[in-house]
């Protein structure tokens, strides 16, 4: 081989090589692109959904007026205003926290407003324990189904249940 073909040789393996390092370089750009956009998705999902719990938050009081009115005037105008917005609660994606009279107390989906002491440890319908059962909903709750944050299933609660519960206390035997 002469020199002249050594040279050329040698010249087109160099070639060879930076056009597989040009080649890996591109394709290691390309995969993070994709990966920045995946990211970028998720976040503006992620904003989104955030900006959709902070919302219905501030929705919530009003929701709450209209059913107290409700209950007060009988209006079917309003439960037909009452029955679209939870419909639209619904798509969007909210449910209410179902909690009823006797349920066990879970400090995930609801805060305790008020222990109301009883000197009954069991209840006389199905003879379960008192203690640490909800007596009372006075305030429902709501989460947003699906997304990340606290609460069951991967659910953020958007607001606790207020309930009140029962706390059993003996009743204290005087000695004579």
């Amino acid at each position: 081989m002469t020199k002249n073909q050594k040279t050329k040789k040698l010249k087109t393996q160099v070639e060879n090589a930076e056009q597989n390092d040009l080649k890996n370089q591109l394709v290691r750009v390309m995969a993070d692109y994709d990966n920045l956009k995946k990211r970028s998705e998720d976040e503006r999902n992620q904003m989104y959904k955030l900006a959709s719990i902070s919302f219905f938050g501030k929705l919530l009081p009003i929701i709450d007026n209209l059913k107290s009115a409700q209950n007060h005037i009988k209006d079917s105008g309003i439960a037909i205003i009452i029955g679209q917005l939870e419909t639209l609660a619904r798509e969007e994606g909210f449910e209410e926290i179902k909690i009823d009279v006797g349920d066990d107390f879970n400090h995930e989906t609801m805060e305790v407003i008020e222990t109301i002491e009883t000197k009954e440890e069991k209840d006389n319908n199905n003879n379960t324990n008192m203690d640490g059962k909800v007596a009372e909903v006075v305030q429902s709750g709501w989460r947003h189904a699906g997304s990340p944050g606290l609460g069951e299933d991967g659910a953020t609660i958007v607001r606790h249940a207020r309930v009140k519960v029962y706390k059993y206390k003996k009743e204290e035997k005087i000695n004579e």
